[in-house]
């Protein structure tokens, strides 16, 4: 066996997820969402190219994260998931000003929630979208 990197000790107890999380993979908002993510106990989450525009473009990113979404609802129970969009987001290029951005994003999460509410086994998940700009968070849904 290899020697310890680093010294670190987490439980290794069953949890329960309170939430599941899709975010982008920006490094430019991993502070933000570090203290988002901290409003939740034991958070399930994962980054994804664009976020919530994998389950808003459907085809097969949308399937892959709607199985990603499944996999914590079966291991980890959380009865939320919260979708998260960002501006000057490169999966989406570039917007002429921050209101059409906003508006665009707004959209885009909202038919990413309806993508999760569509299927079956995820249609009783609470749904909250947040979108993510150079000064904060702001709710949409």
């Amino acid at each position: 066996m290899e020697p310890v990197l680093f010294k670190f000790e987490s439980p290794a107890e069953y949890y329960e997820a309170e939430v599941f999380v899709l975010w982008c993979f920006d490094w430019r908002f991993d502070r933000l969402l570090d203290k988002f993510k901290a409003r939740f106990r034991q958070p399930d989450y994962i980054k994804w190219a664009g976020g919530a525009k994998a389950l808003a473009d459907g085809g097969a990113d949308r399937e892959a994260v709607l199985n990603q979404i499944r996999l914590s609802v079966r291991l980890h129970r959380p009865r939320k998931v919260v979708l998260m969009a960002h501006a000057d987001c490169g999966a989406y290029g570039e917007f002429k000003n921050p209101d059409d951005e906003f508006a665009h994003h707004s959209a885009e999460l909202e038919r990413a929630a309806e993508a999760i509410l569509r299927e079956p086994d995820l249609a009783h998940m609470e749904i909250e979208s947040y979108f993510a700009d150079f000064s904060g968070l702001r709710r949409t849904r």
